[in-house]
């Protein structure tokens, strides 16, 4: 057997590198620093104006606190949109957390869990908590898989695998559902794929070297 443990620092390169390379990346980061010099400006012109305007203490205290109101709204949104597109210009991969592989002499099982854009602890905190209750498992017989092959840090396995998912996923929507939403290419070419996200070194060659042991 051999494990292949989960790298957050190298899952948080690739997935970097992933949304850096998506079109759609760009155009949100140009709104969200749109949006971070409106609130300055909208900060600054509630401050200057009463100024101009003579206006006693009062009044320039009124027109700030207003400004600051107005600038903080600019501002949320733009927190709001950048943590968004941090997470959905890197779908599908961004949803993976905490994953490691398993290669079996038989078969292999990559486990992992599902986490949103608001689960911090997925991108920085290493002690993050995850419980067994709620993981996943891809698993795939060595003799049921037709090919590996890698691409940009990506690993996909094509075959007859099958994908483990907890009550707690498929009390609320259907297993199909769930494959359909978050992992379309099991369904549609029978393939499934991760992120080279592992703390051993050079896994692709692990992998390889695992397959074509038979």
């Amino acid at each position: 057997m051999k494990l292949l443990s989960p790298s957050l620092s190298l899952r948080k390169a690739i997935l970097d590198e992933r949304r850096k390379n998506n079109p759609q990346w760009k155009s949100r980061m140009l709104v969200v620093w749109i949006l971070r010099v409106a609130a300055l400006v909208v900060l600054a012109f509630f401050i200057t104006f009463p100024i101009v305007l003579d206006e006693d203490l009062a009044g320039i205290a009124i027109f700030a606190a207003t400004g600051f109101i107005f600038a903080f709204v600019f501002f949320i949104i733009s927190v709001s949109l950048n943590n968004s597109s941090k997470y959905n210009c890197a779908l599908p991969y961004s949803i993976f957390a905490n994953a490691s592989l398993i290669l079996y002499e038989d078969h292999l099982e990559y486990i992992f869990w599902i986490v949103g854009e608001v689960d911090k602890g997925a991108y920085s905190n290493p002690h993050q908590k995850y419980y067994d209750e709620i993981k996943l498992i891809y698993s795939i017989k060595k003799e049921d898989i037709e090919s590996i092959e890698f691409k940009d840090s990506v690993c996909y396995i094509k075959g007859n695998g099958d994908l483990s998912i907890p009550e707690y996923f498929t009390e609320m929507f259907s297993k199909k559902r769930i494959c359909k939403e978050l992992f379309p290419d099991l369904l549609k070419k029978n393939t499934f794929s991760f992120i080279l996200a592992f703390e051993e070194d050079n896994p692709k060659q692990v992998i390889l070297d695992w397959y074509k042991q038979k």
